[in-house]
């Protein structure tokens, strides 16, 4: 068990360090194969808590999509939500169901029952104080209702997510959010 809680927390801040750059990330994974080993070791082991398998594949979710490996990432996203639907930690498995969603947006997949989560965890992120996550919501829900060549709707869910922003503060998507406006203009 200790071999276990070593390597759990050897991985967790190995995928937890990176920068707003996204450099950080591979400059702390410097050797892959040796933590592609660790991996393996961590799946194979039977005491492990639901939640720390949940933690465990969000975070190697979290290293495809910032790798870009969108086959990769979904597989994981899936898996940590698998878990997280078994704990009480529904940040995480809204997060999860974020990721999955906004990949299946990309491939046009089912708009309808992406529209209706997005609406939910927009919702549950604004009344949990998740701001920057509730942004996300809006702005891809803004995304939709523009390819929907819905403008109202578009302009609601574009002008809630600077509102939220101004608590979430966060510049990059200040940016996507301003330059995604004008380009409606």
């Amino acid at each position: 068990m200790r071999v276990t809680a070593f390597i759990f927390l050897w991985l967790l801040q190995c995928f937890s360090t990176y920068s707003q750059n996204k450099q950080g990330i591979d400059m702390s994974m410097t050797n892959k194969e040796k933590a592609a080993v660790y991996i393996q070791k961590l799946k194979q082991e039977k005491n492990i808590d639901v939640l720390t398998k949940a933690r465990f594949n969000k975070l190697i979710c979290d290293y495809y999509y910032l790798l870009k490996k969108k086959d990769s990432m979904l597989i994981y996203a899936t898996e940590a939500l698998k878990y997280f639907e078994k704990t009480t930690d529904t940040f995480y498995l809204y997060y999860c169901n974020f990721r999955i969603i906004d990949e299946g947006l990309n491939s046009n997949q089912n708009i309808p029952a992406a529209i209706e989560f997005l609406k939910k965890a927009a919702a549950y992120y604004e009344r949990t104080q998740e701001n920057i996550m509730a942004v996300n919501c809006h702005f891809v829900l803004s995304k939709i209702y523009k390819k929907q060549q819905l403008k109202q709707l578009r302009t609601y869910h574009l002008q809630r997510g600077f509102e939220l922003n101004k608590n979430g503060k966060d510049t990059n998507m200040q940016m996507v959010m301003l330059y995604s406006r004008l380009m409606d203009e």
